[in-house]
């Protein structure tokens, strides 16, 4: 009996700090229609749609639903595609078991430059670029969080011929599988740092700052700057809030990524001590990392290397 009794305060200990005791409910999203204009192949949006699906659970911030549950949802709720929604035909709103869904259009996807011709020198291929229109929608109130265009771009393979000898680097296939993931890391990453912003957890002791996003959206060496949030404000007629004033605190570089989280110094010139735990951080996309990549801020290519290069950009509708 005494045994016993001494050994279940270690199995309450123990069961304490288990990490099940400690697990978040994250909320749920889903990954709609991802439809395609006359000139996109079929088939690319359906792989689009896929490699969305494996960035958003990189971004470990969503409980994602799979594509094949995600159409029972809509069956059992009487929505048989969400193709409709780009075009205004679907109406969201109200529906259970999802709080988000993300849907949109391929509006580009090839070649968008050809190579060069020379005398007894010919270097084919060019540059890829794919265009994404994007929303991200509340499925319970059906109101649109997020709407934006975003594009990238990548060099194609390269033929390059000289009095007839031909070499050939990478292939257009290659590109495109490359150019496509990139593209859907891009709006994954935009998608999550919409609703949960990069953020300071902790300051540790020698000033190391440590963000709560791990790699699958940051990378070692890019560049961010850390806002402290002050007063909101919200707009007099509507009430919504609009914002929130915002004061530039540090410029931080990241040092090292894990799966779950991030370790960043702060660069020349900008001091820890004036970052907060829960201050907000932003990526700089014309800082150093730029000039080392000079491609898609989450995208692929090196600015120093032969490898191909890709350029990311995102506008507003």
């Amino acid at each position: 009996m005494k045994l016993l009794l001494k050994a279940v305060p270690v199995c309450f200990f123990v069961c304490l700090w288990s990490p099940l005791a400690y697990s978040v409910e994250k909320p749920q999203i889903g990954v709609g229609d991802i439809v395609v204009m006359d000139d996109v192949p079929g088939q690319t949006g359906i792989d689009f749609a896929a490699m969305l699906t494996t960035s958003l659970v990189k971004t470990r911030k969503f409980d994602v639903i799979e594509r094949a549950r995600l159409k029972d949802i809509f069956e059992e709720q009487g929505i048989s595609t969400l193709s409709g929604m780009v075009d205004g035909g679907v109406k969201l709103g109200g529906i259970s078991g999802v709080g988000y869904l993300v849907y949109g259009s391929i509006t580009q996807f090839g070649k968008s430059s050809e190579g060069v011709a020379l005398q007894g020198l010919s270097i084919g291929g060019g540059a890829m670029t794919m265009g994404v229109d994007i929303k991200l929608v509340d499925a319970q109130t059906g109101r649109t969080l997020v709407a934006e265009t975003v594009t990238h771009e990548a060099e194609s393979s390269q033929n390059i011929s000289i009095a007839g000898l031909s070499t050939q680097s990478n292939s257009d296939s290659s590109v495109a599988g490359d150019l496509m993931r990139a593209t859907a890391t891009d709006v994954a990453n935009l998608i999550s740092t919409s609703i949960f912003p990069i953020k300071v957890v902790v300051i540790q002791k020698d000033g190391t700052v440590i963000l709560n996003y791990g790699d699958g959206v940051l990378e070692k060496s890019m560049v961010l700057e850390v806002y402290e949030v002050g007063e909101g404000f919200k707009d007099p007629d509507t009430g919504e809030v609009l914002g929130a004033e915002e004061t530039l605190v540090a410029t931080i570089e990241v040092s090292q990524t894990t799966t779950k989280f991030s370790k960043a110094i702060a660069l020349e010139g900008s001091d820890a001590k004036l970052i907060s735990n829960g201050s907000i951080a932003r990526i700089v996309e014309g800082g150093p990392e730029r000039d080392k990549k000079k491609g898609g801020l989450f995208g692929l290519g090196s600015g120093d290397s032969d490898e191909q290069n890709t350029g990311k950009k995102i506008d507003n509708h």
